[in-house]
């Protein structure tokens, strides 16, 4: 039940902008997994379309995919040590079911993904660590 009121209590904070009263301008947990998410499905978009020859765009999405989830992860665990895995497991899924919704359970309109958030992703994906 903690998890459960802690992962509300951050989402809204995240999804408002605001804590405390100041503006939040520095990217979080949720922002980075919903980049990993977003490069976990143009990978799985390139994966549908077997014999097309975008295994190796895939390959790259996948690498992207990792390095967003590396980073979530220690995000993770540097804000919520003791419930860290539950908090990134319960982000993951949300955004694995909102994307699938985004996309209507169909790879091939993976572009309303793109569109919606490259921008954002390429920015974050500018500060992630090696």
């Amino acid at each position: 039940m903690k998890t459960k009121v802690t992962l509300l209590l951050y989402l809204s904070l995240t999804f408002t902008g605001y804590t405390y009263g100041k503006k939040v301008t520095e990217p979080g947990l949720t922002d980075y997994v919903r980049c990993a998410m977003l490069h976990r499905m143009m990978a799985a978009s390139f994966s549908s379309r077997f014999g097309s020859g975008l295994e190796s765009l895939q390959i790259v999405e996948t690498e992207k995919m990792q390095a967003f989830v590396k980073h979530s992860r220690e995000l993770a665990e540097k804000d919520f040590p003791d419930e860290a895995k539950d908090i990134f497991n319960d982000e993951w899924q949300f955004y694995l079911k909102d994307m699938f919704d985004q996309i209507n359970r169909n790879y091939k309109n993976v572009s309303r993904l793109k569109y919606r958030y490259r921008e954002r992703c390429a920015k974050l994906a500018e500060n992630l660590p090696d």
